[in-house]
């Protein structure tokens, strides 16, 4: 697995755990869904290094999930 999707998918997965075991937390939203169309524009509008946003999303381009959608998955249902 590219490492960058391994820290990505840890994370996500650390950020999922301490919102799920948090008695506050009531929802986790994301802002975007795939890398498909924003890629190129988030990295120009907010001078993010090449390639940075494919690290935000939990599908890539062709909406196929990447690691961080397991990890999110494997992190709620931690809850149970």
């Amino acid at each position: 697995m590219d490492e960058r999707l391994k820290k990505q998918a840890d994370v996500y997965r650390d950020v999922v755990m301490a919102a799920v075991a948090s008695k506050a937390c009531e929802a986790i939203v994301t802002w975007g869904f795939s890398d498909k169309f924003i890629q190129r524009g988030l990295n120009i509008r907010h001078k993010l290094p090449e390639n940075t946003s494919t690290l935000l999303w939990l599908f890539d381009a062709e909406y196929r999930p990447k690691p961080s959608y397991a990890a999110v998955a494997e992190a709620l249902g931690s809850r149970r």
